[in-house]
């Protein structure tokens, strides 16, 4: 598990990301808002990956997660907002075989140590649906605190689904 980190995401990373996305395109559609019907071509996704790279809002951090240097998914600190909230919303995606050997319990850890220590933010929220239960552990391993069911908060796959909504406080 050592051998987990992440690294801001770049222009280098996107095509091995891009490859993960699309090898990984029916899980992602099964638990992901916003994947499309059919996965996008190498190219499409690549440019997709850049632009949104080159857009580099300010409310926003991406990151790959590697394993022993391969890309095994990414992960983001989203929907910043500074003032007296000083929270944010993170999400991550673990391709399916590298889930089980504790990457995304690691990958959160270290999103959390930059969202409190670099970012400076107070409050991290996060969702997961409630079948997964992969990332729920994983949320909990980090000492984020279930606070409750959002119904149908997600239009996911086709149909609006629940998810169960979490939080960790920068000095928990």
């Amino acid at each position: 598990m050592d051998s987990v980190r992440i690294v801001r995401l770049t222009p280098e990373h996107t095509e091995r990301l891009a490859s993960l996305v699309i090898a990984s395109h029916d899980e992602m559609r099964r638990l992901m808002p916003g994947v499309p019907e059919q996965p996008r071509t190498l190219a499409e996704e690549t440019s997709r990956l850049m632009e949104m790279l080159a857009a580099a809002p300010e409310d926003r951090a991406e990151f790959a997660i590697e394993d022993e240097g391969t890309i095994v998914g990414d992960i983001a600190i989203s929907g910043i907002v500074r003032g007296p909230l000083q929270s944010a919303n993170v999400g991550l995606f673990v391709a399916p075989e590298a889930r089980g050997k504790g990457v995304a319990t690691k990958a959160i850890a270290a999103t959390c140590e930059i969202a409190f220590n670099e970012l400076e933010l107070h409050r991290l929220s996060a969702g997961a649906q409630p079948s997964n239960i992969g990332s729920i552990r994983a949320l909990e391993r980090n000492g984020f605190e279930r606070i409750g069911l959002a119904r149908r908060f997600l239009y996911v796959d086709g149909a609006w689904r629940d998810h169960l909504q979490f939080q960790k406080l920068a000095d928990d």
